[in-house]
């Protein structure tokens, strides 16, 4: 069995945030959690994930936070509404909330190569 990638989870929704988590530990992934957006960056630092996944709209998420995650180059899937303004950043999709919690796995395996 292929080494599975470490995932940042941040959503200051702790349902949805425990529900992804949970989610990803089924599927043998390393994964850490976060309801704050401020974390990100010393996590990161310390867990050294492959992948963030991120929720635009979690309460701590700042334009700084942005900066910084674009400066560390570690690929980010931004869980956003249609009308919610994200800013650009080259290894980053937006995606919408998926109903299926294993759409997750499927685009992890996807975006990082995972097979």
């Amino acid at each position: 069995m292929p080494k599975k990638a470490r995932i940042l989870v941040v959503d200051s929704n702790l349902h949805t945030l425990s529900k992804i988590y949970l989610g990803l530990i089924h599927k043998n992934y390393k994964v850490e959690a976060t309801d704050d957006a401020r974390e990100i960056n010393a996590r990161a630092e310390r867990f050294k994930p492959r992948l963030v996944i991120l929720n635009a709209a979690t309460d701590s998420l700042t334009p700084e936070v942005y900066r910084q995650l674009a400066e560390k180059r570690i690929y980010v899937l931004l869980i956003a509404g249609s009308n919610q303004q994200v800013p650009q950043m080259k290894k980053m999709e937006v995606i919408s909330m998926p109903s299926d919690i294993s759409f997750f796995d499927v685009k992890i395996r996807e975006v990082l190569n995972i097979f």
